[in-house]
C-alpha cells in the first residue's frame, strides 16, 4: 500500500513539474477574454418557512457557462449565466402524502473576480456578483389543485460569493475548481418565503483568448 501510494504521489510529482515547464502564464493577463464553463454540486437551505421543520434542505446541481474579461493583469469582469440548475427539494410529511417539489433556478449574474498568482501556472481567486434569477418551483398536480399554490416563474434579485483555484494545464488552457454561495431569492420575497442559501463546489475548464489592446 505504501508503495502505490509512493508511485501516485512522483507520478503527480512528475505531472506538475512537466506542467510548469510548458505553461507560459498566458492566463488572467491584461485584456484576455476568457470562456468556460463549469459543472457543480452542493446543497440549499430551506426556502419555505412553512417547511422548515419538515426538512431542512436540498441536494443541488447546475452547469453554468462563463464570460471573461481583464481589463488589467489579474482584475476580470465576468458574467456567469444558466444552463441548468436544480434544488431537489423532497417533504417528509407525518400525516400526509410526501412529494417532491424541485426548484429550478437560472441565475444571470454580473460580478467581478481578482487572481493573485502563487506559481507560475496557479492562481487562487475571490469574487462576487449581482443580477437576477428566475425561479420556478415544480410541484405535484394533487398538491396545487388541494392548495391553489401556482407554480409560475419568478424573478428575483440575486448575488453571490465565491473562491477557489485555477491551474493552467496547457497554455491558455485552465482547469477550475470553485466554491459558490449564491442566494438567488434576495426579494422582492412573497408570502411565508425566506432567503435561500444554495452552497455549491464547481469544477470546470477555462480557454483564454489574448486580445490586443
Amino acid at each position: 500500500m505504501k508503495r502505490i501510494a509512493w508511485f501516485m504521489g512522483f507520478f503527480i510529482a512528475v505531472m506538475v513539474f512537466m506542467f510548469s515547464t510548458i505553461a507560459q502564464a498566458e492566463t488572467a493577463k491584461k485584456f484576455n477574454l476568457s470562456i468556460g464553463g463549469y459543472f457543480g454540486i452542493g446543497g440549499a437551505t430551506e426556502w419555505d418557512d412553512r417547511n422548515e421543520d419538515d426538512q431542512p434542505g436540498a441536494f443541488a446541481l447546475g452547469i453554468e457557462p462563463e464570460i471573461q474579461f481583464f481589463p488589467i493583469d489579474q482584475l476580470a469582469v465576468n458574467f456567469r449565466g444558466p444552463i441548468w440548475e436544480r434544488l431537489f427539494y423532497a417533504y417528509d410529511v407525518p400525516n400526509r402524502e410526501d412529494f417532491e417539489a424541485p426548484m429550478d433556478v437560472f441565475p444571470f449574474l454580473f460580478g467581478v473576480r481578482y487572481y493573485f498568482p502563487v506559481h507560475k501556472i496557479v492562481k487562487m481567486f475571490v469574487g462576487g456578483g449581482f443580477g437576477f434569477s428566475i425561479l420556478q418551483v415544480h410541484l405535484p398536480g394533487w398538491y396545487t389543485d388541494y392548495t391553489g399554490v401556482e407554480t409560475d416563474p419568478e424573478v428575483r434579485a440575486s448575488i453571490d460569493f465565491n473562491g477557489g483555484a485555477e491551474f493552467e494545464v496547457v497554455k491558455q488552457l485552465a482547469l477550475t475548481a470553485m466554491f459558490d454561495i449564491m442566494v438567488p431569492n434576495l426579494g422582492p420575497a412573497d408570502k411565508h418565503e425566506d432567503p435561500l442559501a444554495r452552497f455549491m463546489f464547481f469544477f470546470g475548464v477555462s480557454y483564454y483568448i489574448p486580445i490586443k489592446g
